[in-house]
């Protein structure tokens, strides 16, 4: 199960404060244990939440968690580096997308705190080379699935903030917003997709 970080807490406050519509429509990608997810169905008023993880152990998890919260997220198996293959609920879009994905190269592996390395899963943290790698699919993805003036937000390594930028000018997204967590580091990203 992943351990939620201030960061993640952070994250959810400020897609809570931004997201104004009725009736929002929010996908999670990567949801893990579902703290996003879950958060975001109980606090948004009249959202529809759904979630996605490539783990069925995560969505098992996430599942019993969300059942305990009284929450009505739906969930699903997806690996969003195929998502092109997908045929579940994407055909919708959707008006906000949060992802909090793999970013942690696995050579800082070393400079991390034990308790995250030796227990937390691995598929939920580390990338073999390249950082971006999960940014590039999912913002592609969102191209594709968010609503006129959709949002992407993410959670980021505060290392790569300027490449998560260049990801997001790359795929047209606009008024692009980074925000610095209560460390004062570079953590948060927030990108518009106008078609």
């Amino acid at each position: 199960m992943l351990i939620p970080r201030p960061e993640t807490e952070e994250l959810c406050q400020w897609i809570i404060e931004d997201t104004t519509l009725n009736n929002p429509s929010i996908l999670d990608i990567g949801c893990g244990s579902g703290n996003i997810p879950i958060t975001l169905e109980q606090e948004i008023k009249n959202s529809s939440v759904f979630a996605i993880d490539i783990s069925t152990d995560a969505l098992g998890v996430a599942q019993e968690n969300s059942k305990l919260n009284n929450s009505e997220v739906q969930f699903e198996q997806m690996d969003i580096l195929n998502w092109q293959t997908a045929t579940k609920f994407f055909e919708n879009k959707f008006d906000v997308i949060v992802s909090n994905p793999p970013y942690i190269l696995e050579k800082e592996k070393i400079l991390m705190r034990k308790n995250v390395v030796d227990f937390e899963p691995h598929l939920a943290l580390f990338v073999e080379q390249n950082p971006m790698l999960f940014y590039d699919a999912i913002a592609e993805f969102a191209k594709e699935h968010l609503t006129e003036n959709g949002k992407l937000f993410f959670e980021i390594n505060e290392n790569y903030y300027t490449e998560c930028k260049n990801v997001l000018l790359k795929m047209n997204f606009v008024n692009i917003e980074l925000r610095k967590d209560f460390g004062g580091k570079y953590r948060m990203i927030k990108g518009e997709f106008i078609k």
